[in-house]
């Protein structure tokens, strides 16, 4: 079984993996919860507590009403358009007017730690097999799949795309709940490849715009 305890890895998803959970998240049980916290950065104590009565689909905006820190409960989190539209479609499968994610078998009970790690290592489990791994008797016996992909990186992942986005430090620590800016510093130094870029062309251009205000004067 996953738990956090096996977690290794610090840095984001490669986006050959994102590409492979956005694709599992299309017909698994429970892919809009993978996508939600890829999305929306949720910790798993916050994606197994979220309520409908959370989520304002008028505003697109859902709020966090119990974390692990105090810092991470009441922030508001946006919802961009394809998991707002994965969100809507869940809900009208009805499954619990109340918890927005639970058990696969018995609907009327909201997910605990064992069952959402059950989760995850079945969603694993599906990616793996779409993606080539060998299956013998219903068993894998030869992933494909890094074997330190955890849950909890999807929320790292949404920290980066917050910097690849340009998302101010401050702004990035209030969306993931984090306690201390430093946290959330520590996420920001590991730069990714596209983040750089981005900034190198921000200098260029400034470099640029600066050369042509100076011959101008």
């Amino acid at each position: 079984m996953y738990s956090p305890q096996n977690q290794k890895r610090a840095s984001p998803i490669a986006d050959e993996e994102r590409k492979l959970i956005l694709e599992t998240a299309k017909t698994h049980y429970a892919g809009t919860m993978f996508l939600t916290m890829l999305y929306c950065g949720l910790r798993p104590i916050e994606i197994r507590n979220l309520k409908w009565a959370d989520i304002d689909f008028e505003t697109d905006v859902p709020t966090v009403t119990k974390s692990k820190t105090k810092a991470g409960e009441g922030r508001l989190l946006p919802i961009p358009l394809q998991l707002k539209k994965a969100l809507l479609e869940h809900k009208l499968k009805g499954q619990n007017n109340e918890w927005v994610f639970v058990r696969y078998k018995n609907h009327k009970l909201p997910l605990d730690t064992n069952v959402f790690y059950h989760a995850w290592h079945n969603f694993c489990r599906q990616m793996d097999i779409e993606n080539g791994a060998k299956v013998y008797l219903n068993q894998i016996v030869e992933s494909v799949l890094a074997s330190d992909l955890e849950p909890y990186l999807l929320r790292h992942t949404f920290c980066t795309d917050c910097q690849a986005a340009g998302v101010p430090l401050n702004v990035a620590k209030e969306l993931m709940g984090h306690s201390d800016i430093s946290v959330t510093a520590k996420i920001y130094t590991h730069m990714v490849d596209e983040v750089f870029e981005q900034n190198r062309k921000r200098l260029a251009d400034y470099a640029n715009e600066k050369e042509e205000l100076s011959q101008m004067a």
